[in-house]
């Protein structure tokens, strides 16, 4: 997390193959200092290379992971 920040409103989208789904954020108007929010996995295809992208203050990538099939 930066050292001054500047805004802590954040937004939680997910992405896939480096395309960050902008238009359906997982989570948005949170404060990014509570250090945590809670989202609901969408129904998307099962696949690798997903990832996690938090706008805050800066732009944050999670690990890659995979959804599988319930």
């Amino acid at each position: 997390m930066s050292l001054n920040i500047t805004n802590t409103k954040g937004v939680v989208v997910l992405a896939k193959d480096g395309i960050e789904d902008v238009d359906h954020p997982l989570a948005s108007g949170f404060n990014i200092l509570d250090g945590h929010v809670v989202i609901k996995v969408p129904k998307v295809s099962t696949g690798s290379k997903y990832a996690l992208v938090l706008f805050g203050d800066s732009g944050n990538y999670s690990p890659k992971f995979t959804i599988k099939a319930a």
